[in-house]
């Protein structure tokens, strides 16, 4: 009460009401949404996944010369996805910000619907277009990566029968 009393002379009422009305809303949204604990929390989990991409360009760029250093790496991927959906799962709907993901909602279902060239969000789209970005086709990549398994997989047993 007393900043209301000192303020009558100096403030005209229009511009304390707006005043007023602004510092209700802006201590409202700070009440319920607590913007500085989500983004503490937000910067957390994002730093976890970082994490998870650092072990997993460890494991993609590691050598895989032979079936040993493939089933590590199998088994090292497998790991790391146990570890990502464990993280995934555990986290709480209090991570998500359900206001931003709303406007994302509207802004992608509206101004950007017919736009989505210039973004590659769509996944049909980065599907329908990844032969062109790679330059093989989806068969041919897969046909390519049995020959070397076979030809890893053949290459080790003519080493390991001539180490007889």
């Amino acid at each position: 009460m007393s900043g209301q009393a000192t303020t009558n002379n100096l403030i005209p009422q229009n511009i304390y009401i707006n005043i007023s009305i602004t510092t209700l809303l802006l201590s409202t949204l700070n009440t319920f949404f607590k913007p500085h604990a989500q983004m503490t929390q937000n910067i957390e989990i994002m730093k976890t996944w970082y994490e998870f991409g650092n072990q997993f360009e460890k494991i993609y760029y590691s050598g895989c010369n032979d079936t040993d250093d493939f089933k590590r790496r199998l088994k090292e991927y497998t790991d790391l996805y146990i570890e990502i959906n464990k993280t995934k799962n555990g986290e709480s709907p209090e991570t998500q910000n359900f206001i931003t993901d709303l406007i994302n909602f509207i802004v992608m279902n509206s101004c950007l619907k017919n736009k989505s060239d210039w973004l590659a969000v769509d996944k049909e789209l980065i599907d329908k277009n990844k032969e062109k970005l790679i330059g093989i086709s989806k068969d041919d990549l897969k046909d390519d990566i049995e020959k070397n398994l076979k030809a890893i997989i053949e290459n080790n047993e003519n080493n390991n029968e001539n180490n007889k």
